[in-house]
């Protein structure tokens, strides 16, 4: 939340004179993006814009609660209640800005699911499923199928920003609180709660919140701090946790290739790219699982389709902006001590000969092979079958892999192809594998 810095930089003034009173690093915690209420044929501003010709990307599933209810938020005095949820059958659904959009009768906000035309919406019981078409023109319908909570949620996150850009911080607060208590997971509620809170003064429930949200999401929440020019006073105690040398790098106009792992946050990342039809654009993304729960637990946005131009090349003018983004989420690794996977551990799947429809993919540095086939891998050490692996990404075609030891985590990539001359290129999509047998029998 940008805004009103002159009086933000006064208060940080008067914290610091207060003797015996800690100030904490996220009173300047900012929410950045939420929508606010507009009329009905106004598009929201949403933090997630859809991006023409970009390729959709599956939802997060990160693992494991805030603890939004110790949260010791209290009530406040001559605090307004809270308006009453939007009721399900009181919610709408249409497509605005090539997203789908949920209403309720006072506002409405993006459900950031790229979509052309709404086909038809049920409801079973407190189950809303939307049948929708994409806006590429070979992409096949889809459904997003979510309880009635998952829309309430961003309804209330909605309606707490209104109260919030009006410097009602404790009554944002409890809206805040409340759309977490809907969603658990709904990212951008928990950092505008922890926002509101710091802004509200209520400085022990924000440090609650922050440490859940670090635990919940420690990329997304390193990054946010040190992206935010409020945060500079943190910064160098960041960055001098750990200095290892950048891993996101852009090489003769590309973006290197990167997988890396982090023992002490229990993480994985990798890198995954994007390559248009037709053109030579390009778009890719950091994604990080929790190897343990072999959940999605963030995805962070590198370099986007209007960043390159069509001969694949970074745009000029976009340069600076990129490295800074590069930047950002380098410092955000380097904190989490993330390492690099080292060569021959990561391999492209080949045609096998002569078995029909098995792909392999030989991993040198850990003399261990990787058989493809039918949605089942197979990982293989001199001939013996140790594990064997069933892909949730039924009709994929095995594009890579990745073999982490140290985390017991095989990374998998696979590419849904489509016929030249549509709108999108081949969409690749990741999953975790657990096995405790990579480079050992």
């Amino acid at each position: 939340m940008k805004g009103s810095s002159a009086v933000w930089q006064k208060s940080l003034r008067e914290m610091r004179q207060r003797p015996g009173r800690r100030l904490f690093i996220l009173l300047a915690f900012l929410c950045t993006g939420c929508p606010e209420k507009a009329p009905r044929g106004t598009p929201l501003q949403e933090q997630e814009k859809p991006i023409v010709g970009a390729p959709a990307t599956p939802s997060p599933s990160p693992n494991g609660p805030i603890s939004a209810a110790n949260s010791r938020m209290p009530p406040q005095e001559g605090a307004v209640p809270l308006p009453p949820l939007a009721l399900l059958g009181e919610l709408t659904f249409d497509v605005r800005n090539s997203s789908l959009w949920v209403h309720s009768p006072e506002l409405g906000t993006s459900l950031s699911e790229r979509a052309h035309v709404i086909e038809k919406t049920t409801i079973e019981g407190s189950t809303v499923t939307i049948a929708y078409e994409d806006q590429f023109s070979c992409a096949p319908r889809k459904n997003l199928k979510r309880d009635v909570r998952y829309f309430q949620a961003r309804l209330e996150n909605t309606r707490a920003f209104r109260v919030y850009k009006e410097g009602k911080f404790a009554e944002a607060a409890q809206g805040f609180r409340r759309a977490l208590e809907l969603d658990e997971n709904y990212g951008k509620a928990r950092t505008n709660y922890i926002a509101a809170l710091a802004r509200a003064f209520d400085l022990p429930a924000a440090e609650l919140a922050y440490s859940a949200a670090l635990k919940k999401d420690p990329v997304s929440t390193y990054q946010k701090l040190l992206s935010d020019d409020d945060f500079t006073p943190l910064r160098p105690s960041l960055r001098t946790k750990n200095r290892s040398a950048p891993v996101l790098r852009l090489l003769n106009g590309d973006l290197e290739d990167y997988a890396g792992y982090s023992t002490s946050a229990g993480l994985l990342s990798v890198v995954r790219k994007e390559v248009s039809w037709g053109a030579e654009n390009w778009t890719a993304e950091l994604h990080v699982f929790h190897a343990r729960t072999r959940a999605l637990v963030s995805q962070h946005t590198l370099v986007r389709w209007d960043d390159t131009t069509e001969e694949g090349q970074i745009r000029p003018e976009r340069q600076k902006e990129l490295a800074v983004r590069l930047a950002h989420l380098n410092e955000a690794l380097a904190a989490l001590e993330f390492r690099t996977l080292p060569a021959g551990v990561h391999a492209k799947f080949n045609q096998l000969a002569p078995a029909k429809g098995a792909v392999s993919a030989r991993l040198e540095g850990l003399n261990q092979t990787i058989v493809a086939e039918d949605g089942v891998l197979r990982l293989i050490d001199e001939g013996e079958v140790l594990g064997t692996f069933t892909s949730s990404l039924k009709g994929a075609r095995p594009d890579a892999v990745y073999g982490v030891p140290e985390m017991n985590s095989l990374i998998y990539s696979g590419a849904f192809e489509v016929a030249e001359g549509c709108d999108s290129g081949p969409e690749t999509l990741l999953e975790v594998f657990t096995t405790e047998h990579l480079g050992r029998k």
